[in-house]
C-alpha cells in the first residue's frame, strides 16, 4: 500500500514530492530484487524481524528498498492496466498488484 499512497502523491502534488529513495534504482534492478529477495517472503507476517528487514532495509545497506519495491510494483502495474487511477484502486486486492 505505500507504493499505491506515493503514486497518489505523484498524481495529486507532482513529481517534485516523491520520496527519492523511489528513483534510486534502474527497473531491471528492482525487477531482479522483487523476484529474488521479495516475492519468497510474501508470507512473512507483521511483526516478524524479516518483515521489518524487508520493509526498511536490512540495517547495512538499502534503506527503505521496500518502500521503494512498493512503488516500482505500482508503477509496473499501471503500466499494464489503462485508465489506472488512484480512487479506482484503493479497493483493490494487494495481491492484484503483484500478479505477474
Amino acid at each position: 500500500m505505500e507504493g499505491l499512497a506515493e503514486h497518489a502523491v505523484l498524481d495529486y502534488c507532482g513529481e517534485q514530492y516523491v520520496l527519492k529513495w523511489n528513483h534510486l534504482y534502474h527497473p531491471n534492478v528492482l525487477e531482479r530484487i522483487w523476484l529474488n529477495e521479495y516475492k519468497p517472503f510474501m508470507q512473512v507476517k507483521y511483526g516478524n524481524r524479516r518483515h521489518t528487514q524487508l520493509l526498511f532495509g536490512n540495517g547495512l545497506s538499502r534503506p527503505l528498498l521496500g518502500y521503494t519495491i512498493g512503488f516500482y510494483l505500482i508503477d509496473r502495474f499501471r503500466e499494464n492496466n489503462e485508465g489506472f487511477s488512484i480512487p479506482s484502486t484503493i479497493s483493490t486486492p494487494s495481491e492484484q498488484f503483484i500478479k505477474d
